[in-house]
């Protein structure tokens, strides 16, 4: 299995580089020779801090790379933490709304997120688009029970 790793990065903050290499160890132990790609917004850096892993840009223009790379990767695991929440800004929710877009929508990949807290969300708009967005995923790893709380609210089922 292939995986596009999006959302963590190791150049610029331990903790989502942690997060990064737990979720590669992890997936080594339940997958035959996994392979892995993930996006970043500096390539180049995060190479040097995690130098078993290709990165890809995620620049504005990732449609075009992300076609160009679709063979490279069977899966997006998206491993954003906890950014995907009003309390990061409103335009979080455009994001992921964006890259189902370009993952799901166009290539037609699994979308998987991975271990996440998500939410809350407090407007209006967010909780309808988190609404649309959430239930094109395949699969929602929570990681509390508060998101579980969220996900209830906007009517999201089937997350583990």
């Amino acid at each position: 299995m292939k995986f596009l790793l999006k959302g963590a990065e190791c150049s610029r903050n331990k903790g989502t580089a942690a997060i990064l290499k737990s979720t590669i160890l992890t997936l080594k132990i339940f997958f035959e020779r996994p392979s892995f790609v993930s996006t970043s917004p500096h390539p180049a850096d995060d190479k040097r801090n995690c130098k078993k892993i290709r990165f890809l840009s995620n620049s504005k223009l990732r449609v075009f790379k992300a076609y160009k790379d679709k063979n490279d990767f069977d899966c997006v695991l998206d491993l954003s933490g906890d950014t995907i929440s009003d309390d990061y800004g409103k335009l979080t929710i455009f994001g992921l709304l964006y890259d189902l877009i370009i993952y799901k929508g166009l290539l037609r990949k699994p979308y998987v997120i991975y271990a996440q807290s998500l939410g809350p969300f407090s407007s209006i708009l967010t909780k309808i688009i988190a609404k649309i967005a959430f239930s094109f995923i395949d699969l929602i790893i929570i990681r509390e029970n508060i998101t579980a709380q969220y996900l209830e609210k906007l009517g999201i089922k089937g997350f583990i």
